[in-house]
Order: C-alpha cells, then sequence, then structure tokens
C-alpha cells in the first residue's frame, strides 16, 4: 500500500491551502502513499464551533485529497495545544501512520526539533513556573517563549507543528512539514489560497452561499447551558484548577453573551483561547480528565476507495478499536469509549440547533449516521 501520511486537521472549512498540503505531502512520500486525518468534530481547538457540520467537512476532505478522515473525540479537540496535539498524533500514531504532514509557517525541521527538544528537557518545565514568579504578568506562553530565547517559535502553526513534534517523541514516523502558502492563519484578503479566517468571514457575511451554523442560535443554547451550571461544575472543568473556574463561575453571572463572559473571565494569566476552550467545555459537560492519556476509539467520517482499501489493511492490527458504525463500540468499544461518544454525540446534538437546514433533526444523529464514501 506504500506509506501512510498522516495529518491532523480542522478542516474548518477544508479550502485549497488545504488540498495543497495533502498533494505536496503525497508528492514527498509517494504517489501510492495513502492520506489519513484526524479531524476536530463539530468544536474547534479555539474554543469556537465549527463553521459546518463534521461529516460535510470530512466528505470535502475526501474529495479534495484525503483518503480517509477520523473524528478527534470531543475533549481533545477542546484541548490545549498540548492536549489537542497529543491526542491527535497518539490516534494516527495507533492507526499506523509512517509519516505525519503539517502546515508550518517556516518548514524549519531543523528549528522546529529544538524548541522541542528542550521543551522536553528535564528541568524546563520548571523554569518556566520560575520565570512565571518573577513575571506574574507574563501568561504561560510568553514565559515558555522567554525561557526558549532564540529557540522560541511565534507563528501558529509552527507552536503546532513544535507540540506535534514533542508528541512524536519515541515514536518512528517521519515528520514532513509542508510551508503554509498564501493568506496567514487569521488574517483576511483575497487570493488563491485564503485563510480559513477569510472563508467562514465570506460564508457568514453571505458573500460565498454555504450552509452554515448560525452562531447566534448556538450562543443562546450556551448561555442557557451555562447559567444552569453550578459552581462546583466549573472548578472541576479541564485547566480551570488554578482559579479560572471560579472566575468564570462569576463572568456567567455577571455576562450577557459569550464575548462579555469571556472579558471578564480573562486576565493576562488566563489568554482570551484558553477561557473560550473552558467555557465551551463547560456548555457542552466536559470535565477535567476526560482527555487523559490517548483517545479510546477512532471513529471513520469519510473515506474513499483507496480509504477502503487501508481500511482493510488494519483489521486486527490497531492499538484502538476503529469505528465505522456506533453500534460497534458495544463490542469493540470500553466503558470509557462509550462514555466519550456519548459526550461528542449529545454535542453533536446541540451543535445541530444552530445549522439551519438540519436544525430540526432529531436527537441522536451521531448514533444513526455511518461514514461518507466518495
Amino acid at each position: 500500500m506504500g506509506k501512510i501520511i498522516g495529518i491532523v486537521a480542522e478542516y474548518n472549512p477544508f479550502h485549497a491551502g488545504h488540498a495543497y498540503q495533502i498533494a505536496k505531502a503525497r508528492e514527498w512520500a509517494g504517489e501510492d502513499s495513502t492520506v489519513i486525518a484526524v479531524m476536530s468534530g463539530d468544536f474547534v481547538q479555539r474554543g469556537e464551533w465549527a463553521i459546518q457540520p463534521k461529516a460535510m467537512r470530512a466528505l470535502s476532505a475526501c474529495r479534495g485529497g484525503a483518503d480517509a478522515v477520523f473524528e478527534l473525540p470531543l475533549p481533545w479537540c477542546l484541548s490545549s495545544a498540548e492536549g489537542f496535539a497529543r491526542g491527535a498524533v497518539s490516534l494516527l500514531c495507533a492507526l499506523g501512520i509512517t509519516h505525519l504532514s503539517f502546515g508550518s509557517e517556516t518548514a524549519d525541521l531543523e528549528k522546529l526539533a529544538a524548541a522541542a527538544e528542550k521543551i522536553a528537557a528535564p528541568g524546563f518545565a520548571g523554569n518556566v513556573k520560575a520565570c512565571l514568579r518573577v513575571h506574574p504578568n507574563l501568561t504561560y506562553p510568553q514565559a515558555r517563549d522567554l525561557v526558549l530565547g532564540q529557540d522560541a517559535v511565534s507563528s501558529p502553526n509552527d507552536v503546532l507543528g513544535v507540540e506535534y513534534l514533542l508528541a512524536l517523541k519515541d515514536q518512528d514516523v517521519i515528520p514532513l512539514p509542508v510551508k503554509r502558502i498564501g493568506s496567514g492563519h487569521d488574517e483576511l484578503g483575497e487570493g488563491v489560497y485564503p485563510s480559513a479566517t477569510e472563508i467562514r468571514s465570506r460564508i457568514l457575511s453571505g458573500v460565498m452561499r454555504e450552509p452554515h451554523a448560525d452562531p447566534s442560535r448556538f450562543e443562546l443554547v450556551c448561555l442557557s447551558r451555562l447559567r444552569m451550571l453550578s459552581k462546583e461544575a466549573f472548578l472541576a472543568l479541564p485547566d480551570c484548577a488554578d482559579g479560572l473556574g471560579s472566575r468564570l463561575y462569576e463572568a456567567v453571572r455577571e455576562g450577557g453573551s459569550l464575548l462579555q463572559i469571556c472579558d471578564r473571565a480573562k486576565t493576562r494569566r488566563y489568554t482570551h483561547s484558553r477561557v473560550r476552550r473552558a467555557v465551551m467545555c463547560a456548555s457542552l459537560g466536559i470535565s477535567r480528565g476526560d482527555a487523559e492519556g490517548m483517545p479510546p476509539y477512532a471513529r471513520l467520517l469519510a473515506m474513499n476507495e483507496r480509504g477502503r482499501a487501508f481500511l482493510s489493511s488494519l483489521k486486527g492490527k490497531t492499538k484502538v478499536p476503529v469505528i465505522t458504525l456506533p453500534k460497534e463500540l458495544e463490542t469493540a468499544g470500553t466503558e470509557t469509549a462509550s462514555r466519550l461518544f456519548a459526550l461528542g454525540a449529545s454535542a453533536h446534538d446541540l451543535y445541530m440547533l444552530s445549522f439551519p437546514p438540519y436544525h430540526d433533526t432529531k436527537c441522536g444523529e451521531d448514533y444513526r449516521t455511518g461514514p461518507s464514501i466518495v
């Protein structure tokens, strides 16, 4: 079958830059290689809901060059960059990848590897904590960059690239950074390769006529759930044991919108993205510990014929069960896998309330839906 290229993705939405990355990775690894992606579901790592449902985005990815797309279970989708990368990369490794391709502003593997090696060294975490004590106004990422010194990386994809390399430690997998082309990560602007931010802006403004989630509908859903939670629920959120849970509890009682809540909870210590993730975790019922270790299953969302051949070759060889139909969890999964699948399924039911074409879809759609075939 040739080499197996893994990609960690959100495809929010899938665009020409993503297709370029797949094509370049396949060019380097060989045309007979298989490209599989582990993709965030209906919610993405920046603490927001995706512009389109996971099934629609996975299908677009397979039409754009990917051979199979698997869903990253919900708790890892809303983790820190470290948790997101660790969960997705461990799942790809469990599926037997030989290469890991990722977008990068620099594509300088030597520089990224130097940063990863320094972060993994004994004593680094202690040095960052010491830096925060000396400079209490710094955020954790800022303190880490200060300790990294000349090895620090700042561009979003390079930061994730370092986390991917850390997650690949002790794995026999070859990294393949692909230099990002076109607009930057959060930049707006015309061009052949517009950013996902630009495309989402065009969709939401009506310039591009695509079905999409309605932010106002989902915000009301989130606010309703947040106002019903106890203080104990906020204290039990992931990454909130240092006081952020209490701040969020108070912010929910003072803010009338998600932006107001995030602004009230944010400090120099708590970045906006961290607060957004915590708010989304609270809305969806994710608790501390849900994203520990590696994901307990790999759920297939979409595939083409090459992906079907890859899937057949996996039988009995993966470190986690591959789920094509949810009922397979009953025999192939564990109690933890069933619980996390149910958590993602209920989050999907909430998400679909914000998706106008299907907002009247019955609950339990995740349990009734198999993978799309291209």
